[in-house]
């Protein structure tokens, strides 16, 4: 989470995201184009890859499949994650990633198509110690306290207090070299990351509480456009291509099995 849509970018960012990325706004009429151009945060692996070879993920599957069932092509743009929303304003991209609603700047959103496996990932003798975690020093991704607080019960201290990390990749780092003692965070995210690390044998972060998963969806500012979107997803989801989306990018079973009922059940 991740990766995150928090934080308020200048007027500078505009203009320069301006230079970069194709204007879609004349694109966007009634009826959704046959091309359409969506914006994913380039840093939030293994959701969205950035590659030499341009950008693969999860996510970047997902999508790509779900409008392809609707007969549209896609093209990805990868940006930080504070500047999608700035680039959905500018008519830059048709439609964006994202965790928040944006009900004030968008038209529609979608139908969630993943979520956020949320928890509270500690050294490993915490699971047999978990009052301990009363008194351990927490990391977590920005925005974190405002969306989780209300879950943590005697740990919302904790979270309120926690250092803030922008990527899974350093909440990955420091909980291998033990600057802090549990990240809260997206799961997905944090072992992906911390498996790239070259270990010295030590035991894996465990999972000592589950927090309620977050819904990611896109929004855009077409309406028929996110129509199109959710009948493509329907028709994926429901062939059971989303499961095997999930199994070609080396999910586990139980971790498939944690985000389709997630998804099942998700408002």
């Amino acid at each position: 989470m991740w990766n995150w849509v928090r934080v308020c970018m200048g007027f500078w960012s505009l203009t320069v995201g301006a230079s970069v990325l194709p204007s879609v706004a004349a694109a966007e009429t009634k009826a959704a184009p046959k091309h359409i151009v969506i914006g994913v945060d380039e840093g939030a692996r293994p959701y969205v890859v950035k590659s030499p070879d341009g950008l693969s993920g999860i996510d970047v599957d997902i999508i790509a499949q779900a409008f392809a069932k609707d007969g549209l092509d896609v093209h990805f743009v990868g940006l930080p994650a504070a500047r999608l929303p700035l680039a959905l304003d500018a008519g830059q991209v048709s439609a964006i990633m994202t965790y928040d609603f944006l009900d004030d700047r968008a038209a529609c959103r979608t139908t969630p198509y993943r979520v956020w496996l949320d928890a509270v990932i500690a050294q490993p003798h915490f699971a047999d110690d978990p009052d301990g975690l009363k008194d351990a020093r927490f990391a977590t991704f920005p925005g974190a306290y405002e969306i989780l607080g209300d879950e943590m019960g005697p740990l919302r201290a904790n979270l309120r207090d926690a250092l803030t990390l922008a990527t899974s990749t350093l909440a990955a780092t420091g909980l291998y070299y033990r600057r802090f003692d549990a990240y809260v965070g997206d799961v997905v995210s944090l072992y992906y990351h911390y498996n790239q690390i070259e270990s010295d044998g030590r035991p894996m972060p465990v999972v000592v509480k589950r927090l309620d998963p977050a819904v990611q969806f896109l929004v855009a500012n077409d309406t028929d456009l996110c129509a199109r979107f959710d009948a493509g997803f329907a028709r994926l989801y429901n062939a059971e291509d989303y499961a095997a989306i999930l199994q070609r990018h080396a999910l586990s079973q139980e971790t498939i099995g944690e985000m389709i009922t997630a998804l099942d059940t998700s408002p």
